[in-house]
């Protein structure tokens, strides 16, 4: 396959909609650019695993989700894209929260 510039790799999209939430995750990556999208917030093309990942901060809300995953996947079109992944804490930043503790809304 032809992986120049000009034609980038498939890749999976990784969507986040704050920065607390990404950060994670741009930690494992390699080889990171941030690449402008427009509509989005910050857009961050690596490799995790060996697999091109686009990281992108979508902000809060469903309405901004679809807004910039339809602009990512439009931007190189659907067949460049290997799978979506929503990734997020619904707002529990807190600092005492470890990993696989259950959050319960009130």
């Amino acid at each position: 396959e032809d992986h120049t510039p000009s034609k980038p790799p498939p890749r999976f999209i990784v969507a986040c909609a704050v920065e607390e939430e990404a950060g994670h995750m741009r930690k494992q990556m390699k080889d990171v650019k941030d690449l402008p999208l427009g509509g989005c917030r910050r857009r961050s093309r690596g490799k995790i695993g060996g697999h091109t990942v686009d990281l992108i901060l979508t902000d809060i809300g469903e309405i901004n989700a679809a807004r910039v995953l339809t602009a990512a996947i439009l931007e190189e079109g659907a067949s460049m894209v290997r799978g979506v992944v929503n990734v997020g804490c619904s707002g529990a930043h807190a600092k005492k929260l470890d990993v696989g503790d259950v959050i319960i809304g009130t």
